[in-house]
């Protein structure tokens, strides 16, 4: 049986590569050498290196209508990549990265984003099968944070791990994180991502300003090892499964559920060239290594990155489905009677009432996904819901009546419900856009 593709939704750009001695000050010219045009873009690398180590892949993302397009799409073709998602777009450039990088392999980047800002929802959902098929989907912040959500939601949804790399940085919603299984920044990214969470680590990531959109090594030089423990830690308590920290020289930071590895950089291995992709290329030429070869006797590096993957989705993912942890809390505090709403995305939360906001996009989640996870660790006892659900929300009425047939129901009116939710425990919000879509679950007790 084949194995499940891996899906990348990301960026496609042409790197505009020059080496130089050293980089030039602010209003300096310094003479390069090398100057090399390079398929790149982070999700493009992503998909170049995944095809290497063997999986089947296929790839979610826009190319400008002009030879800088038409070169990316053929490279990624050569690779044996599936691009049926990938759109050409009219009258839009191709993305491009202007890179100059001196001979220590630090570097500096100007990016155009050009066709990679034209991912749309639309597009995701045209890819929705696509998406909720894979094996893992992989993901990076080149491309709308919009688009990104609605693939990551489909994702959730259907059960597949999502691998996030939050580059370049910028604040994320609250219900994004719990949907990521793998979370993989460098020490800037997470110090930035730390930094946006009120109060999370006071003081211990200098120079990252809360809200900020940084580059790509910001904030790098004022982090340290124990300021990118501290913030892996923040962003796990904030949702996020399991956070891997890439630290360059100093390593590589993971910590989950159970456990927090730090690995060290291996002395002697090639030097590399730090390209817009966050990738590491060989210096010789600047491209990719080809794939290694299987050895004989032993798994080709696929078949290993495979098993190392399930056994750390074992270890360190949590099972049950909750969509966030404020959500797994509220349930664990509710007494014999104690009532929490699960609400659509209209629905008023009464000033004073805990909210627990999981609305990420439009459609996502439903409230049919975030009721089948809360009944995995709630009883209960008895559910009301409001009387025009029988004929504006009728198919939410009946779904609730079959995962939920021995329990009692009680129909109010709209109005009632409304004014029920003060005296409510919390206010679930999802992302429901049916009408009336609200139910009240009635704690029972467990014997």
């Amino acid at each position: 049986m084949a194995s499940k593709p891996i899906v990348i939704v990301g960026s496609v750009n042409v790197d505009l590569v020059l080496r130089c001695q050293r980089l030039p000050l602010p209003g300096e010219t310094v003479v390069g050498r090398d100057f090399r045009v390079l398929p790149g873009g982070k999700g493009a690398n992503q998909a170049v290196a995944a095809a290497r180590l063997g999986a089947a892949v296929e790839f979610i993302g826009c190319v400008g209508d002009d030879p800088f397009g038409a070169q990316a799409a053929a490279a990624l073709r050569e690779e044996g990549i599936t691009l049926t998602h990938l759109l050409s777009m009219a009258a839009v450039a191709t993305g491009v990265a202007v890179v100059l990088v001196e001979d220590s392999g630090q570097n500096s980047i100007a990016l155009a984003p050009g066709a990679n800002h034209s991912l749309s929802i639309e597009q995701i959902d045209a890819a929705s099968d696509c998406i909720a098929g894979a094996g893992i989907l992989v993901c990076q912040l080149e491309s709308p944070l919009a688009a990104v959500q609605r693939a990551i939601g489909i994702a959730f949804a259907a059960g597949v791990p999502v691998l996030l790399n939050p580059a370049p940085a910028q604040p994320l919603p609250d219900a994004l994180l719990p949907m990521v299984s793998l979370l993989v920044p460098n020490e800037g990214e997470v110090a930035a991502l730390a930094a946006a969470i009120p109060g999370a680590i006071p003081g211990a990531i200098p120079g990252a300003i809360p809200g900020a959109i940084p580059g790509e090594n910001a904030g790098a030089a004022a982090g340290s090892v124990a300021n990118a423990i501290a913030a892996a830690s923040a962003l796990r308590k904030r949702g996020a499964h399991t956070v891997i920290v890439t630290l360059g020289a100093d390593g590589v930071l993971l910590a989950g559920r159970r456990r927090r590895i730090r690995r060290r950089a291996r002395r002697g291995a090639p030097r590399g060239t730090r390209l817009a992709s966050g990738n590491r290329l060989r210096a010789t030429g600047g491209r990719f290594q080809r794939r290694a070869p299987r050895r004989a006797g032993g798994d080709a590096p696929s078949c290993r990155l495979e098993r190392s993957a399930r056994t750390a989705r074992s270890r360190l993912v949590k099972r049950t489905p909750l969509l966030h942890a404020a959500l797994s809390l509220a349930i664990a505090r509710l007494g014999h009677g104690d009532m929490i709403v699960l609400a659509d995305a209209g629905l008023p939360v009464p000033e004073g009432t805990p909210c627990i906001d999981l609305a990420l996009t439009r459609g996502v989640p439903t409230l049919a996904q975030v009721l089948a996870a809360v009944l995995t660790e709630m009883q209960v006892e008895r559910i009301i819901v409001a009387r025009e659900m029988r004929t504006r929300s009728a198919a939410t009425r009946d779904y609730i009546a079959a995962v939920l047939p021995a329990v009692a129901a009680e129909e109010i009116s709209h109005d009632q419900l409304k004014a029920l939710t003060r005296h409510a425990r919390a206010v679930v919000r999802t992302g429901e856009f049916t009408p009336y879509a609200n139910i009240v679950l009635v704690a029972g007790v467990v014997f």
